[in-house]
């Protein structure tokens, strides 16, 4: 009995999780529409090439970011980290070989993005959590796994997060996040703009906010759990047994009919 849909309930999981966060859900659309500005483009992808071969001849090409397809997201993001600096001068020389204002608006606004620390932050929170889902969606789309393995590799998928949720990690993730903004001329963290509260919200002495506070994303393993421990996916194992059963039934009925047919 085959069970591809395990895949399927991974890729909602993982979607109502990065809906949750606005700074990965913005992210992946920008690196969406990065992608399609340069494998749409013959020529952007020419010079997208040149240029790699002269600043970043090592690294693999830019991976498009398909909504429909469950296993490349974090490949994707990890390719934009690769091609980072080539892409920022990707953009500079492509925007002079534009005419249609439309598409420099669209590369405009991609530029204006990659300079952004949300965006830098959110590609590299979504390749840490997202290379987790994208390894337990392969192993899931195996043919040859049952219910009740998937369901221990999906376990064993929720504690590698869980065990990402510290303080410690968040430290050391957010210490290397900021020396690589510096590298790549990225404006620093900030605060957002302050906005007039509504009246119906009644005035307190709040903590202040910090960057690093506000930039914390927590993701919902909630969600991934609730698909793994639904009553659904037992079900599917006892079909499966129920099913098996009564396959080996008819089989064996059958033979022992021709059996004595051939006796007869």
């Amino acid at each position: 009995m085959y069970t591809h849909c395990y895949g399927h309930l991974l890729s909602l999981a993982c979607g109502d999780a990065i809906k949750h966060s606005k700074i990965m859900k913005d992210s992946l659309d920008t690196t969406h529409e990065i992608t399609k500005l340069i494998k749409k483009s013959p020529r952007r992808d020419t010079l997208f090439e040149k240029l790699k071969s002269e600043l970043a001849p090592d690294t693999p090409g830019v991976r498009v970011l398909c909504p429909t397809r469950w296993t490349v997201r974090a490949d994707s993001l990890k390719s934009i980290l690769d091609n980072f600096e080539v892409l920022q001068e990707l953009w500079e020389e492509a925007i002079d070989l534009v005419k249609d204002t439309e598409m420099k608006a669209r590369i405009n606004g991609v530029t204006s993005q990659m300079k952004t620390f949300d965006y830098y932050f959110g590609i590299c929170l979504g390749h840490l959590i997202l290379k987790h889902s994208d390894n337990l969606s392969r192993a899931l789309q195996k043919s040859d796994i049952s219910a009740s393995e998937g369901q221990e590799v999906a376990s064993m998928t929720l504690k590698v997060l869980k065990s990402i949720r510290s303080d410690d990690v968040f430290k050391l993730f957010w210490e290397k996040i900021c020396k690589e903004v510096e590298h790549f001329s990225i404006s620093p963290p900030g605060l957002p703009r302050c906005r007039k509260a509504p009246r119906r919200f009644e005035e307190g002495d709040a903590e202040s906010v910090f960057p690093e506070t506000l930039q914390r994303t927590t993701t919902d393993l909630s969600t991934l759990k609730h698909w793994i421990s639904s009553p659904l996916l037992l079900l599917i194992d006892l079909i499966g047994l129920v099913m098996f059963f009564i396959m080996f039934k008819i089989l064996y009925l059958k033979q022992f009919k021709d059996w004595i047919m051939k006796l007869s």
